[in-house]
């Protein structure tokens, strides 16, 4: 009888032991599995597909990525590492395009582009940008804590900037002021009116 209970406490011994090697191997298997990117899952789309949004924020993404094969109104790259703007790699029909938090530094350049014909909004805030130049006729631009010492861009259809928070910014800027119907400049100039530097040479 003590023979078939030790044999018996000796089996239950060896099935808890084995049960405890299996968790221990499902917790291995499942710190082996890699969690994908927001991009990564994108890139698992279609080429053609077509989105309203794609938010690709706080994805660690260092290198501009190419969306080109995807249409998509709205596009979030914010909070990432990026320094450099690849127009051709944006999505087609994009309208607004959100670049803030990112390395953005020195000059930001934003030509036209067929790619850029439906663009309105862009924001390129708390980057670390001197000199900002867009052709591409934009209706808002947001632009603050920067380190800006230089920003133009198309008047054509603006309607909203903000420059606030760009200490280094002249009050003598490089703009219109007075053709945009929501000016934002708090921090710049020590709250001075800003005038657009060519008004200030004509009436010299």
């Amino acid at each position: 009888m003590k023979k078939e209970i030790y044999a018996i406490i000796i089996l239950l011994l060896v099935i808890y032991s084995c049960q405890l090697q299996r968790k221990e191997e499902n917790k291995d298997e499942e710190q082996t599995v890699k969690v994908q990117s927001k991009l990564e899952q994108l890139l698992l789309c279609s080429k053609d597909s077509t989105f309203e949004v794609i938010d690709l924020s706080n994805d660690s993404i260092a290198t501009f990525p190419d969306l080109s094969g995807y249409n998509a109104r709205h596009l979030n790259l914010s909070y990432n590492q990026l320094d450099t703007l690849v127009v051709d790699s944006l999505p087609q029909g994009l309208i607004s395009l959100n670049l803030s938090h990112n390395n953005f530094r020195e000059l930001f350049r934003m030509k036209e582009n067929p790619r850029l014909s439906n663009l309105r909004d862009l924001d390129i805030s708390n980057n670390n940008i001197k000199k900002v130049s867009i052709d591409e006729p934009l209706r808002q631009i947001i632009a603050s804590y920067n380190d800006l010492i230089y920003i133009n861009f198309s008047h054509r259809n603006i309607q909203y900037l903000d420059i606030s928070y760009n200490t280094d910014l002249d009050s003598i800027v490089d703009f219109v002021p007075k053709m945009i119907d929501t000016l934002l400049h708090k921090g710049v100039a020590g709250g001075s009116e800003l005038q657009c530097k060519f008004s200030v040479y004509r009436s010299h």
